[in-house]
């Protein structure tokens, strides 16, 4: 049986590429969009769907959250901007419910493995610095995606990088964390060259998100499960 999937921000950029895709593929029904002038309420009540993605603006993230996690679905938050205390609130309801989601800051399988990749260089490298590049339009910085990348760094090192952020046209996203040693230097870059290549993350996540008991952050617990 397919999973259907409503998804929230369906008219934005990533909002559309995203229902294209989920109609497109055969384990999902994509059974509603909804866009800042809808009832999330209503539309979930109505639909039914199991997963709902969030594709929305940080302003009304937060809003967002609280209102899907009072219905038994399975959340996907694709929306940059939540603050570390609502993430660490967020995961906590969603334990207390045993209800499984996913707040993604890069749908990039390629970001992910970058992060991982950084984490191993940081026991040996001891002093990085992070250099983030998007779109003019990306209101958050630093992205979320740096400051993912920072966390998991400090999970292993003394090292407190610093993150550079850069909005300028032309691109859509970029990041390098460039590390120094002793007589030595490493660099690890990601670039996103159009917004398709978050789409088999995001398959990913809808495949895997049912299986969780809690709400997790990243994509990496979707590579290893």
């Amino acid at each position: 049986m397919s999973q259907k999937i409503l998804i929230n921000g369906a008219f934005g950029r990533m909002g559309q590429l995203a229902c294209a895709t989920i109609e497109k593929h055969p384990d999902f029904q994509l059974v509603a969009k909804t866009g800042k002038n809808d009832d999330l309420h209503q539309a979930i009540n109505f639909h039914q769907p199991d997963i709902v993605v969030d594709f929305t603006t940080a302003d009304c993230a937060w809003e967002n959250v609280q209102k899907i996690l009072q219905h038994p679905v399975f959340p996907i938050i694709g929306t940059s901007g939540l603050k570390k205390e609502q993430i660490e609130q967020i995961i906590e309801q969603s334990k207390s419910k045993k209800q499984g989601g996913l707040i993604i800051p890069n749908f990039s399988i390629g970001a992910v493995l970058q992060m991982r990749c950084a984490e191993q260089i940081a026991r040996y490298f001891t002093k990085a610095e992070i250099i983030e590049i998007h779109h003019q339009k990306k209101v958050d910085a630093p992205s979320g995606t740096a400051l993912r990348t920072a966390e998991r760094i400090q999970q292993v090192s003394t090292c407190v990088p610093p993150i550079h952020s850069i909005r300028l046209p032309g691109f859509v996203a970029e990041q390098e964390v460039v590390f120094g040693a002793n007589a030595e230097t490493m660099s690890i870059t990601h670039k996103v060259l159009n917004r398709e290549a978050y789409m088999p993350g995001l398959v990913l996540a809808c495949q895997k998100v049912m299986q969780l008991t809690q709400i997790h952050v990243g994509l990496e617990i979707c590579l290893e499960g």
